[in-house]
C-alpha cells in the first residue's frame, strides 16, 4: 500500500480523486496504527541515553541515543515468544554496527534499515 502518491495537477481539481486519495491515506494510517505501538521516551531512558553516551557506546548521536534506549525499554518491557519486534531505521551509519545488532537481536527485536524490507517481514508476519 503506497501513500505518498503525487497527485497530478489534472486530478486536484476534481473533488472525487482528492477524496480517493485522502481515503487511501486514512486507510493506511490505519492499518499502521493497527500494529504499531507508540513508544514513551521517560526520565529513565533518558537518563539510559547519557549514561550510554557517557559510556561511548553506540550509537553515537544524541537522538539516536535516545530513540535507540526507548526502543530497547519497550522490547524489555513487550518480551514475549510469540511478540516480534520490528525495527525500521534508516540511518544505518549509526545503528548498523554488531553491538547495537546484537543488543536488539537479545530482546528480539529485529532491525532493517529499508522500508521494503521491514515491510515485507511485517507482511510475513502477518501472514499476508
Amino acid at each position: 500500500m503506497r501513500v505518498n502518491k503525487i497527485i497530478p495537477k489534472s486530478e486536484i481539481r476534481n473533488p472525487k480523486s482528492v477524496h480517493a486519495s485522502l481515503k487511501e491515506a486514512r486507510d493506511a494510517l490505519e492499518a499502521l496504527q493497527a500494529v504499531a505501538l507508540p513508544i514513551a521516551f521517560t526520565p529513565e531512558i533518558n537518563a539510559a541515553a547519557k549514561l550510554r553516551c557517557v559510556r561511548g557506546r553506540p550509537p553515537h548521536d544524541v537522538k539516536d541515543l535516545e530513540i535507540y534506549e526507548s526502543i530497547l525499554a519497550f522490547a524489555r518491557l513487550n518480551q514475549s515468544p510469540n511478540v516480534a519486534m520490528v525495527f525500521l531505521e534508516r540511518d544505518a551509519t549509526h545503528f548498523d554496527v554488531p553491538e547495537v545488532k546484537s543488543e536488539l537481536a537479545a530482546v528480539s527485536v529485529e532491525i532493517y534499515f529499508k522500508a521494503g524490507e521491514a515491510v515485507k517481514r511485517v507482511r510475513e508476519l502477518l501472514g499476508k
